[in-house]
């Protein structure tokens, strides 16, 4: 796995109270409420696990579409 693409990552747009799911080479997030082209997240974390203020229609859409693996709780 280590040399796998990351395909999307958490990103922080200002004016958000939650941080968004954006893919490596897009601008829009996987909600598609937000267009953001700014700099990586690096304090979220983890991809595989939501926090409690990551956006959950990201979160969602991302395991539907295979980029994030689910991890039960």
């Amino acid at each position: 796995m280590s040399g796998e693409a990351i395909i999307v990552e958490y990103r922080w747009p200002p004016l958000s109270r939650k941080a968004h799911l954006f893919p490596v080479r897009g601008a829009q997030s996987l909600c598609r409420a937000w267009l953001f082209t700014g700099a990586r997240c690096d304090t979220q974390g983890r991809l595989e696990a939501k926090g409690p203020d990551d956006c959950s229609m990201c979160h969602r859409r991302a395991v539907k579409a295979g980029y994030l693996l689910k991890v039960e709780a």
